[in-house]
């Protein structure tokens, strides 16, 4: 018997993308309010594009899911389809643009304007075949288009989309906990930046325990960014990727229930608010101006 029905999902997904919509949408009037402070970085014009579609996808997906459950639309709703690749591949960018941006920070490359490059032109290339892709093929999964040649293009796009941001993030964030480690381990004195009230800067017992504190902080920050898209997304990429070899025959024997296509469903919602909650939990500045009562 299967646990999730399509009722369930519409209404769980319904729930989850309307609360991503509203933290979304919270952050994105902070920052506009105290733009000064919250947008004068690179990094944190790029975080702001990225809530931004973030905020776009869950609202259009909170009508999305309105709509089916007042059976206006169905899941293979060619629009619908279109809508959610087309910000799925801008998110999936931007993220591993804040990566690079992260590590760029804090060591210079020499090829860092040649990557930057590298990656807007990747972006406009997968975006341009997939708005081909959708444009000229119906879609009758609400996942991909049904044409064989578009159907190829798609999964491309997809495997490329996941993967090589998945690759991005993973590498930049090694590097930045790698670089960060060493240059406390080979500059002591940069750890008084970073001690609390009480704490002595000549005591070297003390600024052991400040290095291994930082390197903990660090070293969880980039876990958390990378494993949360992995962790959210890798379910329904593994799903497309099976669909698409088993030749989008969706009364397949590995999901006859739709339970791993509900699942991926209810990953990618979870997203919309992991994402605005992590930038809150990193951003001591953007929590200020949001929780301005407690100030």
């Amino acid at each position: 018997m299967a646990i999730l029905t399509n009722d369930v999902v519409i209404g769980i997904l319904l729930y989850t993308y309307a609360l991503g919509m509203f933290l979304n949408g919270v952050i994105l009037f902070a920052s506009l309010i105290d733009r000064k402070k919250l947008l004068k970085t690179r990094m944190d014009q790029i975080t702001f594009a990225l809530i931004l579609v973030s905020f776009i996808w869950s609202t259009g997906r909170t009508v999305i899911q309105t709509l089916q459950g007042l059976g206006t639309i169905t899941q293979a709703n060619q629009g619908s389809a279109r809508f959610s690749n087309m910000c799925l591949v801008f998110i999936f960018f931007l993220n591993g643009n804040l990566a690079m941006e992260r590590y760029f920070q804090i060591k210079e490359h020499p090829y860092a304007k040649q990557l930057y490059v590298l990656l807007y032109v990747s972006l406009a290339m997968v975006a341009g075949t997939m708005f081909w892709a959708f444009w000229t093929s119906p879609s009758i999964t609400g996942i991909s288009p049904i044409d064989v040649n578009q159907r190829l293009a798609w999964a491309i796009c997809i495997f490329l989309t996941f993967c090589g941001t998945t690759l991005v993030m993973v590498w930049c964030y090694a590097r930045t906990y790698k670089f960060s480690a060493r240059q406390f381990k080979e500059n002591p004195m940069m750890l008084s930046f970073f001690m609390k009230a009480g704490e002595e800067a000549q005591d070297p017992e003390t600024l052991g325990l400040i290095r291994i504190r930082l390197e903990r902080q660090i070293l969880m920050k980039c876990i958390l960014l990378s494993m949360s898209l992995v962790v959210c997304y890798l379910p329904l990429f593994v799903y497309s990727m099976l669909l698409w070899y088993n030749g989008f025959d969706q009364r397949t024997p590995w999901d006859p229930d739709h339970q791993f296509f509900f699942c991926g469903a209810i990953l990618l919602a979870i997203d919309m608010v992991i994402s605005p909650l992590l930038v809150l939990y990193f951003k001591p500045e953007l929590r200020e101006t949001v929780f301005f009562w407690k100030n």
